[in-house]
């Protein structure tokens, strides 16, 4: 009953990003929620880096949950 957190840089406006320098692939925010639906998984929260550089890519995490699972944002309590 936990959750998978990723932390990526992301694509914000448009498609994916190749840099040739360091061989890193920066994919677009949809692309990212697409896999992770494909792979049976709910975004449960996400949030955007803050206090980040302007000239990299921006940075986003993803708390993520298997589909039908209770939320983590629902605690359990007495019933």
């Amino acid at each position: 009953d936990g959750l998978i957190c990723v932390k990526e840089n992301v694509v914000l406006n448009g498609d994916f990003v190749i840099d040739r320098e360091d061989n890193s692939v920066s994919r677009a925010d949809g692309e990212y929620k697409s896999v992770f639906e494909q792979a049976g998984l709910v975004v449960e929260h996400e949030l955007k880096q803050t206090c980040w550089p302007t000239d990299l890519f921006p940075v986003k995490m993803y708390a993520l949950r298997p589909k039908g699972a209770e939320s983590a944002a629902a605690p359990a309590g007495p019933a």
